[in-house]
C-alpha cells in the first residue's frame, strides 16, 4: 500500500507539473559593467575591417562610482574629464585617434567618464571642454553594444558633422587597470 501511495503521489505531482504553464523565453539582458573594446567609425563598421575607424580602445564601465582621486597623482595627472563635472565618476576610457576624422571622440586619449541607462541603452561621454563635448548612445546587444555618438559644440553653431557609429564588444569584467596602465605609458612618452 505504500509504494501504491508513492506512484500515485509522484505521478500527481508530474500532472501538476505539466500544468504549469511555461513562460515564453524570455531574453536574457547583458550585464551593462564590464571591459570593451570601442570602435567609432564614420560609417558602418565592424571589428573584423579597420576599413572605417577613426578611433579605436578601451572603455571600462565600472558598476558603482568611484573616487578617482585615490589614483596615484603621477597617472591621474594623464587623466582628463570626458564628462561634464557635473555627475560621478563611473568609467574610464584609453582611445587612439587612428585618423582625422570629423569626430571629437579620440582627442582625449585618456579619460574619467560616467555613464548611465539601464539594460535596454546606455549613453557615456568621451570628450568634454567648456564649449564642445562628445556623448555616445548605445544599445547593448549578446557581445557589448551599438549605437551612435555625436559630436556638439564647439566653434560657432558647432561642428555640424553626421553621427558616429559605434560599437563596443565586451572583453571582460570592469578593469579599471587598463586605463590606468595606459595613463603610466602615456607619461614615460611625456
Amino acid at each position: 500500500m505504500f509504494s501504491k501511495y508513492r506512484i500515485q503521489l509522484s505521478l500527481g505531482c508530474f500532472v501538476a507539473a505539466l500544468a504549469v504553464p511555461v513562460a515564453a523565453t524570455e531574453e536574457v539582458k547583458p550585464a551593462i559593467p564590464g571591459t570593451y573594446e570601442v570602435l567609432v567609425c564614420d560609417s558602418t563598421c565592424n571589428f573584423e575591417s579597420q576599413h572605417n575607424y577613426a578611433v579605436r580602445g578601451v572603455l571600462v564601465l565600472m558598476p558603482t562610482a568611484f573616487d578617482e582621486k585615490k589614483v596615484a597623482i603621477p597617472q591621474r595627472v594623464e587623466f582628463e574629464y570626458g564628462y561634464s563635472l557635473i555627475g560621478i565618476t563611473n568609467g574610464c576610457f584609453v582611445l587612439t585617434k587612428l585618423r582625422e576624422g570629423q569626430t571629437y571622440a579620440g582627442i582625449t586619449p585618456v579619460g574619467w567618464t560616467r555613464w548611465s541607462g539601464n539594460p535596454d541603452g546606455i549613453s557615456f561621454e568621451l570628450y568634454q571642454s567648456p564649449d564642445a563635448w562628445y556623448v555616445a548612445w548605445v544599445k547593448l546587444t549578446t557581445s557589448g553594444f551599438a549605437g551612435t555618438g555625436a559630436s556638439s559644440g564647439g566653434v560657432g553653431d558647432g561642428p555640424g558633422w553626421p553621427p558616429d557609429r559605434i560599437l563596443g564588444h565586451r572583453i571582460g569584467p570592469p578593469d579599471l587597470q587598463r586605463c590606468i596602465e595606459a595613463a603610466k605609458q602615456i607619461g614615460k612618452r611625456k
